[in-house]
């Protein structure tokens, strides 16, 4: 989704088959050239606390933590709230 200037990720899902395999990764980095190329200043998302292998994923793609969604999610989950903010010159900071 993209506002303005701000690209948000609501949701990137891959099939159990193919985890692990690049399929995020290639998703996530795709959404993000799509953003800078509609002029997105940043890209943010949130994502489960207890989901360590997406944040990893997001982690090495460039995303940081920016803070939390208290009981964002409807079990009562807090939420990392992550943004990915691209350089001038760049399509982002590990060039998307």
């Amino acid at each position: 989704m993209l506002v303005i200037d701000e690209g948000h990720i609501l949701d990137v899902a891959v099939d159990k088959v193919f985890r692990g395999k690049g399929v995020g990764r290639m998703l996530v980095e795709r959404a993000l050239q799509d953003c800078r190329e509609n002029g997105a200043e940043f890209v943010s998302l949130e994502v489960r606390i207890s989901n360590q292998s997406a944040i990893r994923l997001y982690e090495s793609i460039g995303f940081i933590e920016m803070g939390r969604r208290k009981a964002y999610y409807e079990n009562g989950e807090d939420a990392l709230l992550m943004e990915y903010i691209f350089d001038s010159g760049e399509v982002g900071r590990n060039a998307v």
